[in-house]
């Protein structure tokens, strides 16, 4: 703390000592006061108003201390390739008539915010009522659920958060891959091999290496492995992740991002992602499988989208 001292003065500072000085005739000086400004004055607060909460559109509450989170991904007007090249190893496994893994360009008319988690069974409980799921655990991914059981989830999530003036959907293939992928052009967004070190699969066959690794035959608690660069966990393995397209040849899909809404020749919705009992060959990022909506398993799950309503 600096203390001033004022008004002594010593002979060790090279000036004179301090003696009495004679006394002299005292004048009286007109000192002219000081203006005092007046205290202003407060405006009447209105009784009765509050300011609106601001609104974390990351997070939404689902009661009993259970939080669904979400990360935003900013895409609108950016493009990308979706799709494997030629020469990426085991690609298009399941199609037989056309390449289901075909690349070409997406350029996105929208920002999305997608999950950060797999939707977990406690999340799923608290909407549903109910838990379908046969490794039972409160944060392992909700399984055994079919696409129309994810339909029915989102309905009643949105009727939830009306107020909130957002739209609860499945991804497009398009926003899955572009946000699996995160930036990367690999088979997987740690690189090119997976072995069930980077992600729970069944890592005795191994893919772009001869390192075999774990086979847990479960599922695991959702964000137990690193997440992409988008801070997304799970993208990989774990489980099968349903999304709202139509199957059928990338050639009749729309290329601004959007869902397949038009029915191919056959029935059948879209999952990604592949899971914990599926090899890692098709886990990787452009991998595309496909079912009825009503099935249901063990392998299959799903992760929401959020965008404005």
């Amino acid at each position: 703390m600096l203390v001033a001292f004022v008004g002594c003065r010593s002979g060790r500072d090279g000036g004179e000592p301090v003696t009495s000085a004679p006394e002299t005739k005292k004048e009286l000086v007109q000192v002219t006061p000081t203006k005092v400004e007046p205290p202003k004055k407060e405006e009447p607060k209105e009784i009765g108003k509050v300011e609106p909460p601001k609104i974390d559109d990351t997070t939404f509450d689902l009661g009993n201390n259970i939080k669904f989170e979400v990360v935003k991904i900013a895409v609108k007007g950016k493009s990308f390739i979706i799709g494997s090249p030629k020469e990426e190893a085991e690609r298009n496994p399941f199609e037989k008539k056309f390449d289901a893994e075909e690349q070409h360009e997406i350029k996105f008319g929208h920002d999305f915010s997608m999950g950060k988690y797999e939707v977990t069974q406690e999340q799923y409980e608290a909407i549903m009522g109910t838990n379908p799921s046969y490794f039972k655990a409160a944060k392992n991914p909700v399984e055994r659920v079919s696409w129309e059981d994810a339909q029915e989830f989102l309905k009643m999530l949105n009727e939830k958060f009306k107020q909130r003036k957002v739209m609860f959907r499945l991804p497009s293939e398009a926003e899955w891959e572009y946000a699996c992928r995160a930036g990367t052009s690999t088979p997987f967004h740690f690189g090119k091999a997976l072995n069930g070190t980077q992600a729970n699969c069944d890592g005795t066959i191994p893919y772009g290496t001869a390192i075999k690794g774990a086979y847990l035959e479960k599922t695991t608690s959702v964000g137990k492995y690193d997440p992409n660069a988008f801070g997304l966990y799970d993208m990989h393995g774990n489980v099968w992740e349903w999304c709202e397209d139509f199957y059928g040849p990338y050639s009749k899909s729309p290329k601004d991002g959007t869902a397949q809404r038009v029915k191919q020749s056959n029935d059948v919705r879209v999952l990604r992602g592949g899971g914990w009992g599926i090899i890692p060959r098709n886990c990787r990022a452009a991998i595309r499988s496909y079912l009825p909506p009503e099935f249901h398993s063990s392998f299959f799950g799903f992760r929401v989208v959020v965008s404005q309503d």
